[in-house]
Order: structure tokens, then sequence, then C-alpha cells
């Protein structure tokens, strides 16, 4: 499910403005490597921290859509939480993402950890949100479903997941 909003998202979508640093705009991006290419967004959190978020890491499932790939996990069955995903995208950037974001619902440029970053709503009923940051040659992408608007902000879990995981990433251009 939480590959659907982010291939939703990176085909385009409708939404509100989305929480977050503003930033003024993204930082330099350095020329394109592989480095990205050995992180495992699958392993950068561990099943203690996915449980600990309120998601199951016995539903982990692998995801790969429109170039983005990754891990996705499900909230308990009848709660708020519906699905967390964890994806990289090899090669567009914040700034690529910006220079489309009017093709975005909601497309805001933000800071993580002082790493240039971008938030995206997909749904215009606060149950959806994408936080990405920049990442070696490409993107890291946290997206967040819930089931029940206005009972959890999915862009402010999808900062805070995303907090915890940007020190692993490989530096902007490396």
């Amino acid at each position: 499910m939480g590959a659907l909003v982010l291939a939703v998202t990176a085909a385009g979508g409708c939404g509100q403005e989305v929480a977050g640093t503003p930033n003024a705009g993204p930082t330099g991006v350095g020329p394109a490597t592989s480095e990205l290419a050995t992180v495992d967004p699958c392993t950068l959190l561990s099943d203690a921290e996915i449980e600990a978020l309120g998601f199951r890491p016995d539903t982990r499932q692998p995801t790969e859509t429109l170039g983005l790939v990754g891990c996705a996990y499900l909230g308990p069955p009848y709660g708020i939480l519906g699905s967390l995903s964890v994806e990289k995208e090899p090669e567009e950037t914040i700034a690529d993402y910006a220079a489309r974001s009017q093709t975005f619902g909601g497309f805001r440029q933000n800071d993580v950890n002082e790493r240039a970053g971008a938030q995206l709503e997909v749904a215009d009923d606060g149950t959806d949100c994408a936080q990405m940051v920049d990442a070696g040659s490409g993107t890291v992408q946290v997206s967040l479903i819930i089931r029940e608007p206005g009972t959890l902000d999915p862009c402010a879990e999808a900062l805070r997941v995303m907090q915890m995981i940007e020190p692993e990433l490989p530096a902007v251009g490396s």
C-alpha cells in the first residue's frame, strides 16, 4: 500500500499543503554515483524500530514501482496505522521533484537533519504523506498511510521516521 502512495506521488496528485520546516531551496547535488545503490531500504529500520512505530515487521513486503525500490509494512488490522514504506529512487533528486512541483498536491520543501528534503501528500483527506530527502545520487522516501483522517498527522510521522534513518544515508553526491 505504501508503494502505491509513492507511485501515485511520483506521477502527481492532488491534496493540501504539507507540514515541515520550510526550505529556501535544494542544496547542491554532486555528480550521480552508485553509492545509493548499496543502500538497502529494507534494513534502514530494525524490527524493533518498526514495532515501536506501530507497524508489523512480519508484514514486510518488497516494493518496486516507477523506479522506487524498498519495503512496505502494515499496521495492526484494526488500528489507525495503514502502512509504512521506506524506498529509494536512485536517479530523482529533490531538485527534480521541485522542478515539477506544480504536478503534485501539497509539495513542500523542507530540511531533515540539515539535508534537503520535501513532503508530498497525494490524498486531500490527510491520510497519507511521503517525506523524502536527497541521498547519494537520488532520494530516499518514507511514506505513511493512516486509516482515519484527523487521528494522526502522517506528515509529522513520516518526518519522524526520516529523522531516524537519515544518519544512515549516503551523503548527497556520494
